[in-house]
């Protein structure tokens, strides 16, 4: 995404069609990659009813941004210049990527304290964060399993689930009714909206 954002500003400040537009297919391909990576960290942070929630507000706050980007954007390009909007949305892409490595030192920190606890690795990564809360009091006082680890562990499955490209036969009518209801809003709202 960053390396894209400032292959688009360079494409701008230089006139060049063609950067633009590789610049343009690199921040989409790191755009799309990154929704995926972001949906796959808020469902290892959060469980049950919670994910949902996270993962809504993570949409909000995302859309939220496009909002603000088609308010500042022009504004800023007409008092300075269009370079000068390109280039502030390549700084806080920048932004982005040194906060997705906090992210990964969070995510560490998280990950090495389930394993100091858990054998099975069933604790979610919130509760290893708390320390010193009711949570952790809790985790002590039941010898590390709370009620819902109990309960986790006996219903775990004992073999994995593995997933091939040819379970998409098997989706329903439902499943590709509300895809092709997002790639409606995809392909029509939100461009109308950009443009």
């Amino acid at each position: 995404v960053f390396c894209g954002s400032v292959l688009l500003s360079i494409g701008v400040a230089n006139k060049s069609w063609h950067l633009m537009y590789f610049g343009r297919f690199t921040f989409g391909l790191g755009a799309e990659s990154l929704c995926v990576a972001q949906s796959t960290i808020t469902s290892e942070w959060f469980e049950g009813k919670e994910v949902a929630f996270a993962m809504g507000i993570g949409l909000s706050v995302s859309r939220l941004g496009s909002i603000w980007n088609n308010i500042v954007s022009p504004k800023v390009a007409n008092s300075a210049n269009i370079e000068i909007s390109f280039w502030i949305g390549a700084v806080l892409t920048l932004v982005s990527l040194l906060l997705a490595g906090v992210i990964v030192l969070v995510d560490r920190k998280a990950t090495k304290k389930i394993k100091r606890r858990t054998v099975d690795g069933l604790e979610p990564l919130t509760m290893a964060l708390l320390e010193g809360s009711a949570v952790e009091a809790e985790y002590i006082r039941t010898g590390g399993k709370t009620s819902d680890e109990k309960e986790l562990a006996s219903n775990a499955c004992t073999a994995p689930e593995t997933v091939h490209i040819t379970d998409v036969k098997r989706f329903g009518p439902l499943f590709w009714l509300l895809t092709l209801s997002c790639f409606v809003v995809y392909g029509c709202v939100l461009p109308f909206n950009n443009v």
